[in-house]
């Protein structure tokens, strides 16, 4: 893969994993299924109230399934984790956008 396709795949799936994990973390549509989690487990509560705690496991999955390779040092399984914290920096920081832009807004006193 070139090097501007791996660029565009990491912005693509870093775009990807961000949506995925605020929507997930902070949408109103998941908030049932986040309450119901909660109830389970303290543990599995945080992980889904956290966008940044999950995104590593949607980066994850994602590099896992496409293969984006950022650096090949000859062990496929340490380039991909390296390929997926990248991801998971790009997506905090797309998410930190997202948040800051739709997020609760301070009220007029």
């Amino acid at each position: 893969m070139e090097d501007s396709n791996i660029f565009l795949a990491l912005i693509c799936l870093a775009l990807a994993v961000s949506v995925a994990s605020v929507t997930l973390t902070k949408g109103k549509v998941f908030a049932p299924l986040r309450e119901k989690v909660k109830g389970w487990s303290s543990w599995w509560g945080e992980l889904i109230n956290c966008p940044y705690c999950i995104s590593h496991w949607f980066a994850l999955a994602l590099v896992l399934v496409y293969r984006p390779i950022t650096v090949q040092s000859g062990f496929i399984i340490l380039d991909l984790i390296v390929t997926a914290l990248v991801v998971v920096a790009l997506a905090a920081f797309s998410s930190g956008l997202i948040l800051r832009a739709f997020g609760p807004t301070p009220q007029n006193q």
